[in-house]
C-alpha cells in the first residue's frame, strides 16, 4: 500500500503529472489512477515502487514512510 498524498507530494515536487509517472512506469495513466486509489485490487508492483523511489530519489526512511 503506498500513501498516495505523500507519493502526489513528490510527483508535485518534480512536476509530473499522473500521466507522466504512469508513462514512466510503462502504463496507461487510467490503469495508474487505479493502482494509486487500489481499486479493483490493484497495486503497484515491486518493480514499479523500485522505479517510483529512483525517479523520485527518495531516501529508505521516506520511502518507507510512503
Amino acid at each position: 500500500m503506498i500513501d498516495k498524498k505523500i507519493l502526489r507530494s513528490y510527483m508535485a515536487r518534480h512536476g509530473d503529472t499522473q500521466a507522466d509517472l504512469a508513462n514512466a512506469l510503462g502504463c496507461k495513466r487510467v490503469w495508474f489512477s487505479t493502482k494509486l486509489n487500489e481499486r479493483r485490487g490493484a497495486s503497484f508492483t515491486k518493480t514499479e515502487m523500485d522505479i517510483i523511489r529512483e525517479r523520485y530519489h527518495m531516501s529508505t526512511d521516506d520511502f518507507m514512510a510512503c
